[in-house]
């Protein structure tokens, strides 16, 4: 019988932190849940951490053989996270969109099998 899992805010820098922080804070999760919330927040952090990178370095900060500039190479990278950042939210069934809007009330995460199933094979994803 595998070990249940707790919750544990432990490993995440800022962002994974405050987005773990918000979402425990205002749902009740199931194990699975959280492995999606654990996904999330690391993936947050990541994207952190890259952007970091763009913004010392510059958007532009590679130059080809001929010398014309190119793109950050931590940029497709980038773009990459944010899309499994988005998917894992949507999985979570969290609202999205500007701060303010109405968004239904919610009591609990749902994700389904389907959905469960696009995260294996991930790092750290459902086994």
């Amino acid at each position: 019988m595998p070990a249940k899992r707790t919750a544990s805010r432990r490993g995440f820098n800022t962002p994974g932190r405050k987005l773990f922080d918000a979402v425990k804070g205002e749902f009740e999760l199931d194990a699975h849940e959280l492995e999606l919330l654990n996904q999330a927040a690391h993936v947050a952090d990541l994207m952190d951490a890259l952007q970091k990178h763009v913004d010392r370095d510059g958007v532009l900060s590679r130059q080809d053989f001929e010398g014309a500039p190119r793109p950050h190479p931590a940029l497709s990278e980038l773009r990459a996270q944010r899309s499994q950042y988005m998917q894992l939210i949507r999985m979570l069934g969290l609202p999205t969109g500007v701060t303010g809007e109405s968004a239904p009330a919610r009591t609990r995460v749902r994700a389904t099998a389907f959905e469960m199933g696009k995260l294996r094979g991930l790092p750290g994803g459902v086994a």
